[in-house]
Parts: structure tokens; sequence; C-alpha cells
């Protein structure tokens, strides 16, 4: 008996130990259990707030996507009318491109013509050039010929004038005379009287 109740003893310590590590498991577990209760609340918070989130992005969304949608719209409606503009516009540089060539051809024909005119213009203008000098030349001629035959003509009327200041003066004395003669006689001729 002895050796049974030691051994129950044995058995009846480690089961207490044992239970005490169950209680100090438990304990933790309970612990843990507390941890893992607030963790798995504040994941049900966590996901509520990302549900009202969730929420919120879908409303975004759907606003997001009827924008678009009506932007798209509309974009496609101004995108054919550009298309149809565009057509117009490249029929007429079309028009243009043609017509363009012909005035090409026209300008260079005409660029031509005043090339050549140019040319007997500037020849001709040349030579009208060389007449306005020979002409100035002769012009310059004359006018020192009547230069010199004005100062011929000065001098030869200074002498005409002296001459004939010369001539009333001998006239003047002649008239003198003809008066002191008359005198003389007339009172000659009031006595023959």
């Amino acid at each position: 008996l002895g050796d049974s109740s030691d051994r129950h003893t044995r058995e009846l310590e480690a089961l207490k130990v044992a239970h005490q590590k169950m209680i100090a498991e438990h304990k933790g577990q309970e612990q843990g259990h507390g941890q893992v209760s607030d963790r798995v609340s504040q994941l049900q918070r966590e996901k509520d707030d990302l549900r009202a989130h969730h929420m919120s992005l879908t409303e975004r969304m759907d606003y997001l996507e009827k924008l678009l949608g009506e932007s798209a719209e509309k974009h496609a409606q101004e995108l054919e009318k550009f298309k149809d503009k565009h057509a117009k516009l490249d029929s007429g540089a079309n028009k243009l491109r043609s017509h363009h060539a012909g005035l090409e051809e026209r300008m260079e024909y005409l660029e031509g013509k005043i090339g050549d005119s140019a040319d007997k213009h500037a020849k001709e203008l040349s030579n009208v050039h060389a007449k306005v000098q020979e002409l100035h030349g002769q012009l310059q001629d004359e006018k020192s010929n009547r230069e010199e035959k004005l100062l011929h003509f000065n001098g030869h009327l200074q002498q005409q004038v002296t001459a004939q200041k010369t001539g009333d003066e001998r006239h003047a004395s002649m008239e003198e005379r003809l008066k002191f003669l008359e005198y003389l006689m007339g009172d000659n001729a009031e006595l023959a009287k």
C-alpha cells in the first residue's frame, strides 16, 4: 500500500501540475480568445468601414460610368462631324492643288515674260541714260555759247550806252549853241521886224 500510496501521491501531484498547467493554458487561451475576439471585432469594424467605402466607390463609379458614357456618345458624334468636315476639306484641298498647279505654270510664264521685259527695259533705260548724258553735254555747250554771246552783247551794249551818252553830251552842247545862235539872231530878228 505504501507503494501504491506513493505512486498515487506522485500521480496526484503530476495531475495537479498538469491541472495547473491546463488552467494556465486555459487562461492563456482565454486571453488569446479575448485578443482574438477583440481582433475579430476590429476586423468586423474594418469590414463595415470597407463596405461603406465600397458602397461609396460603387456610387462614384456608377456616376463616372454614366458621365463617361454620355461623354463617349458626345465624343463619338463630334468625331463623326469632324470626319465629315475633314472629308470636305480634303476634297477642297485636292481642288486647290490642281488649281495651284495651273497657277504655277502661269506664274512661270509671266516671270519669264517679265524677266525678258525687264532685261529689255534695262537695256533701253541704259540707252536713254546715255542719250540724256549726251543731251546734257549739248545743253552745257549751248549754255556756254549763250553766256559767251551774252557777255559779248553786254560789252557791245555798254559801248553803245557810252557812245550815246557822249552823243547826248555833244548834242546838248549843240543845242546850247543853237539856242545861243537863235538868241543872237532872235535879237536881230526882232530888230529886223
